[in-house]
């Protein structure tokens, strides 16, 4: 069997991350949506998660990700995020590692176990069974990795050289086989990106809720812009509209734009009205307005 995941009639903004370098959603399968970086399940079970299913996980339960060049974001800036809910309000949970480095929950912290630097943040306790948002944000110029829980900044602290071994290590989902403390309880949509988030992103994600990121190969309206407000000194003048449209490219091929006058005290020539940077022309002084339209 096969589950398909539909988005119908929720409006969904979280599209096209080219830094997104790995996003397991966990419906039915470990398979990474963006990257091919396909996990493979031990002792895991499919469960309600945050956004349609999640990977069920009881303390045995694993995702092993076989290391790829695609996943060796370090020494660089990363950041991995996920929604969770934990079975214990207060316990210790792995939730992704690599090699000799950790990212866990314990108790009110969340930490970040590597060779030689334990460190952590106070995030907040955990309600058990609720769903919250984590995300740990390495930014490699200013050596921090940078803590949020439910879209909000926790904490921060010094993590260095430590991060070049997050190459060629295969990537685990709630623990490492063999170590203690692996997860109990669900996550989902856990994702890597080879940069390091800002915090308005971590919070669009953790706004987004149930609706989560949009599903590769969801066609989105073209963005509009018809330019700044201009003039010209007189009627004799050509105007250089500075008009643009941006699209995500789906469906390949199709993408319709025009000119439009919508009022004015002439009549308006534009050379080119299916270009969004073209010149227009006006018959008489006076005020004018000009739509630019787009449609996929």
């Amino acid at each position: 069997h096969d589950v398909v995941r539909v988005q119908v009639g929720t409006p969904c903004d979280l599209c096209g991350d080219e830094d997104l370098v790995a996003w397991w959603p966990g419906n039915r399968s470990a398979e990474d949506v963006v990257g091919g970086h396909h996990g493979n399940p031990a002792f895991v079970t499919y469960v309600p998660g945050k956004v349609a299913s999640g990977f069920g996980m009881d303390g045995r339960s694993y995702v092993r990700v076989p290391a790829a060049p695609g996943l060796n974001v370090g020494p660089g800036s990363w950041t991995f995020e996920t929604w969770v809910e934990f079975d214990r309000a207060t316990s210790n949970d792995a939730l992704a590692s690599w090699g000799a480095v950790t990212i866990q929950r314990q108790g009110d912290r969340v930490y970040l176990f590597s060779p030689g630097n334990i460190s952590s943040v106070i995030a907040g306790s955990a309600v058990a069974n609720t769903w919250l948002h984590l995300a740990l944000a390495y930014d490699a110029v200013a050596g921090k990795v940078r803590v949020y829980r439910d879209g909000q900044y926790k904490g921060d602290f010094a993590w260095g050289g430590a991060a070049a071994s997050m190459d060629d290590r295969d990537f685990y989902l709630g623990g490492i086989p063999g170590e203690p403390y692996k997860l109990q309880g669900t996550l989902d949509e856990p994702s890597l990106y080879r940069r390091a988030l800002n915090p308005d992103e971590i919070a669009a994600i953790y706004s987004a809720g149930a609706v989560g990121k949009c599903v590769p190969g969801t066609n989105r309206p073209p963005v509009v812009n018809a330019g700044p407000d201009t003039g010209l000194t007189d009627a004799t003048q050509t105007l250089a509209l500075q008009g643009s449209v941006s699209d995500d490219g789906l469906p390949e091929g199709v993408l319709w734009k025009q000119w439009y006058q919508r009022s004015g005290a002439g009549a308006v020539t534009f050379a080119d009205a299916e270009n969004p940077a073209t010149t227009a022309t006006f018959s008489a002084p006076g005020l004018y307005e000009l739509e630019l339209w787009a449609s996929d």
